[in-house]
């Protein structure tokens, strides 16, 4: 079963993630567009904060292409609290939705996950393929969009995985998490 997501509280979320008023919680399956864009952080991360303000073009050059209806955006706190998550929010303006991650579960699902990530994921018939995986954030904004409608618009576009960006900053210090294991990669032992 896909992982449940405590639901937005505010109206205009709830609206823009194309959930019924008075959803409580939901998976990304529930999600209505035909992109999904999911912005993997840590609030503690040096590079995720100062790649928010591309990740912010990259959201309004979407919005300034009218392309909001099939491309939706979210963020998520990877090993985050609701409290550190909803603090990144606040302090970095974003102005799309973000959830914690606290266990690490959903970005588990993707893969190996380095904090910053841009993780592209197009609908299906009635699942998300995984189409973009990028550790860091593209420098290059116009480039990534563009590359967003090509994927969007082709019949069958192949995952692409930082080749074709060069220079994306990835957080390799100790002032970030290490990677996020796919889930069965991950270390089993009792905590």
């Amino acid at each position: 079963a896909a992982a449940r997501i405590p639901a937005p509280t505010q109206p205009d979320e709830l609206a823009y993630l194309g959930l019924p008023a008075g959803t409580t919680e939901f998976s990304l399956d529930d999600l209505q567009s035909d992109m999904l864009i999911i912005d993997c952080f840590d609030m503690y991360c040096h590079a995720c904060q100062s790649g928010a303000k591309r990740v912010h073009a990259i959201y309004d050059l979407v919005q300034e292409r009218k392309l909001n209806d099939r491309i939706r955006f979210v963020g998520l706190g990877v090993g985050n609290t609701p409290l550190e998550t909803a603090s990144f929010k606040r302090k970095l303006n974003v102005p799309f939705p973000v959830f914690p991650d606290r266990s690490n579960d959903l970005a588990r699902q993707f893969g190996t996950v380095r904090l910053p990530s841009l993780i592209v994921l197009r609908r299906e018939s009635d699942a998300w393929r995984l189409i973009q995986h990028h550790s860091g954030i593209p420098t290059d904004v116009e480039e990534f969009v563009s590359h967003l409608l090509e994927d969007l618009n082709a019949a069958s576009p192949e995952l692409r995985e930082n080749g074709l960006h060069a220079g994306l900053p990835v957080c390799e210090s100790d002032a970030c998490p290490a990677p996020i294991q796919a889930a069965d990669a991950r270390d089993t032992r009792p905590l």
